[in-house]
């Protein structure tokens, strides 16, 4: 049962008709604005999500990206990095490998495909060859970080937080492996590199990777033992780009 009520919005100030409604017997009006003014409100308060949304997108990609790679003017890339760039469909199951000289843009195209990844919803993950080096030998470090505390109350150690870092570059829709030649590739390193790439290739998840150097100079920075098979799964799951 309902009837209506008069009553003054809180936006425009005008007076309306308010439908009034009877809750546990009791006689209730909700409605505080004039049906104009309800239709604003809604358009205004969908508006403030949206970009509230796209914030949080946003600064999740400045929380990957480092600030001189965020934005790229696409246009001053090589012609074959543009056309790579413009086509690039982040469902795709297989990656990209860029080698070539230093300044050629591999690291700038690399985070433009990345950043139309992530922009698409895809989840992306990024570390250059130095930071991989140490975080392999940081995964083995038992020193306690201040303040930090894992679930159930365990102390977090600088090794948990590496271990996690390596295990989101391995599960992650997306993962750029930036100056992969810059890193040393102790066995730990290497080791880590492989466990990395084996993840994403067994379930296809596709890997950008960069390096300076040609394909006979990067095998020659691992061991016998691995060399053939991260080599395969660098190249035979990624469009080999060669500047």
């Amino acid at each position: 049962m309902s009837d209506t009520d008069s009553r003054i919005c809180v936006d425009c100030q005008r007076s309306f008709d308010a439908i009034a409604s009877i809750v546990l017997e009791k006689r209730c009006v909700f409605a505080l604005r004039c049906d104009e003014c309800e239709v604003i409100a809604t358009e205004k308060a969908e508006h403030e999500k949206l970009a509230a949304e796209q914030k949080i997108i946003t600064d999740a990609w400045e929380a990957i990206a480092p600030v001189l790679y965020r934005e790229s003017d696409i246009s001053r890339f090589p012609k074959k990095l543009q056309q790579i760039v413009a086509d690039f469909d982040p469902v795709s199951q297989r990656g990209f490998g860029f080698s070539g000289r230093a300044g050629s843009c591999k690291t700038r195209a690399s985070f433009q495909i990345l950043k139309v990844a992530h922009f698409r919803g895809h989840s992306c993950a990024t570390i250059n060859g130095v930071d991989f080096a140490k975080l392999s030998i940081d995964q083995f470090n038992d020193t306690h970080i201040s303040g930090g505390s894992c679930l159930g109350g365990n102390r977090q150690t600088i090794g948990t937080q590496a271990k996690r870092q390596l295990r989101r570059l391995a599960d992650c829709d997306w993962t750029l492996l930036d100056d992969l030649d810059k890193c040393k590739f102790t066995p730990r390193a290497e080791e880590a590199l492989y466990d990395i790439l084996e993840s994403r290739t067994s379930n296809l998840r596709p890997t950008i990777w960069t390096c300076n150097a040609n394909s006979n100079q990067l095998a020659a920075m691992f061991t016998e033992e691995r060399s053939g098979a991260i080599l395969r799964r660098l190249v035979e799951f990624a469009e080999v780009i060669t500047l």
